[in-house]
């Protein structure tokens, strides 16, 4: 990981100077949150393979800006985020800081990185926030615990042999969000979900073009 004194503001520094992209902006506070997580994601690290990408510009777009592209497919009023696979917290943390109001519960099957997740969530002092030491198989809707339709949120898996899974978790009119590089292609005849949106965006500084695919249970 990149060791440089201050890691953490550089990271929220370039964050705060990019996130206009999205039509947001940040408090002292969320800047604050977003500087430890930095320091916490580098400090880890080294001990826990949490990622891959460790330059603080790049930690701040390929990681913190583009988890926050998500806002742009969340449904209005948003109450309930779950995040699959979360690893280093993304992109759930990211968009829990930005919406401190969202219910976030964070499934994370590796236990050392769930370790990680709880430690942040305290240190972050996210309310209505939860880490789930489990696999997406062993999930069943209770598991959440929390009232009000919901959002899973899917980043950096590879889902279109799970799609099923995610499905059984939702009611109808929820969504199913895919962080992706590519269109999506895949039949969705036999999931109850129809695909809603394709939503691209690009990372400024030439770092790549994404999309949000957006499914929604009929």
């Amino acid at each position: 990981m990149f060791h440089v004194e201050h890691f953490g503001e550089i990271v929220s520094t370039c964050l705060a100077e990019q996130i206009h992209l999205i039509g947001l902006s940040l408090t002292s506070t969320q800047f604050d949150q977003f500087a430890r997580f930095a320091d916490e994601l580098s400090r880890w690290n080294q001990k826990v393979n949490l990622t891959a990408i460790t330059e603080p510009t790049d930690v701040a777009i390929k990681h913190f800006l583009d988890s926050l592209f998500g806002v742009l497919a969340l449904p209005t009023g948003a109450q309930r985020l779950v995040d699959v696979g979360s690893g280093g917290g993304f992109p759930g943390i990211p968009l829990k800081i930005m919406m401190p109001d969202l219910a976030l519960s964070i499934v994370e099957p590796n236990s050392k990185k769930a370790s990680f997740l709880l430690h942040l969530v305290g240190l972050l002092k996210l309310g209505q926030a939860y880490v789930l030491n489990r696999k997406i198989e062993d999930l069943s809707r209770q598991d959440f615990g929390m009232n009000g339709p919901l959002s899973i949120v899917v980043r950096g898996l590879k889902v279109e042999d799970r799609v099923g899974l995610f499905a059984c978790l939702l009611n109808r009119e929820e969504r199913l969000i895919l962080y992706s590089t590519t269109p999506w292609f895949h039949s969705l005849d036999n999931y109850q979900l129809k695909l809603l949106d394709q939503i691209p965006y690009q990372l400024p500084q030439g770092l790549g073009d994404r999309r949000l695919i957006v499914l929604k249970k009929g």
